[in-house]
């Protein structure tokens, strides 16, 4: 996975040399300095948007939890001891 970040943060960067010869880079330039502190908060809005997005996203795909007191060789609690299922003890006293 490192390392298709990594391809990908250099086909980018690659990607946006060859954008930035072809236009020309004054006008590239000029145009980075014309917006001036706007790109700033443009790129901190969008970082809150996704950090807040993946909340949301976290909330709606929670990973299932195991059952509590729950064992892997319970059987359905045919097991007459009840060690297997703590909450059951009661009911069979």
């Amino acid at each position: 996975m490192k390392a298709a970040a990594g391809l990908a943060l250099l086909l980018g960067l690659t990607l946006f040399a060859a954008l930035t010869l072809y236009e020309g880079a004054g006008d590239v330039a000029r145009a980075f300095t014309s917006i001036g502190f706007g790109a700033l908060w443009i790129v901190l809005i969008r970082m809150a948007q996704t950090f807040l997005s993946s909340f949301a996203w976290r909330a709606l795909i929670a990973r299932p939890r195991p059952l509590r007191g729950f064992s892997s060789n319970c059987a359905g609690c045919a097991n007459r001891s009840m060690r297997c299922c703590p909450w059951r003890r009661s009911a069979a006293i």
